[in-house]
């Protein structure tokens, strides 16, 4: 692979990827977005031999993500001004902390077992005039996801946190993203 100007390129293929949308930037990022594990893939243009193909899928039956391409889809997404604030709110502890860190690496996975921990510090939070700042520009792509008052994102956050722990192999993958 190369990189060109912004963007991850096969040799003599289409882009890959466009780094601004996946920005985990800290001086660019403009938001915070919840993408959930929608669906997993093996891929398989090439010949696989038997044997191999074999091992790939008794791994994906235990749980392990050899040759399996993960797909995201997004769930919720708010201003970082108002993430910001949702996590000042929050007393001290495992949940401020494991939410904090979006701030400080850029993304964070939410697993099964954080479900319980952050659904009952948001259900419990006092979002008082957190998102007073959450217009958005007309050019929003997170307009239908994005939470614009305390109600929205509790809701939109615990059910997220409801879908995790239905599924298990499901996970959430929390991002600093540029519009």
């Amino acid at each position: 692979m190369t990189l060109q100007t912004n963007n991850l390129r096969a040799e003599n293929s289409e882009v890959v990827r466009d780094n601004a949308v996946h920005t985990t930037d800290s001086l660019t990022a403009t938001d915070v977005v919840f993408y959930l594990l929608g669906k997993k893939f093996v891929e398989d243009n090439a010949n696989i031999p038997q044997d191999a193909r074999e091992v790939m899928y008794f791994t994906l039956s235990m749980g392990h993500n050899t040759g399996v391409i993960d797909c995201f889809e997004p769930k919720l997404a708010l201003s970082r001004e108002a993430f910001d604030n949702v996590c000042d709110a929050l007393p001290e502890g495992d949940a401020k902390f494991k939410l904090t860190r979006i701030e400080k690496f850029g993304e964070i996975q939410i697993m099964k077992e954080d479900t319980e921990m952050l659904a009952e510090a948001i259900r419990s939070a006092k979002f008082n005039g957190c998102f007073n700042h959450a217009h958005s520009p007309e050019d929003d792509k997170y307009a239908n996801i994005r939470a614009v008052d305390d109600y929205e994102f509790k809701a939109a956050f615990i059910n997220l946190m409801d879908d995790i722990m239905r599924e298990p192999q499901v996970y959430c993958l929390a991002r600093r993203v540029t519009r």
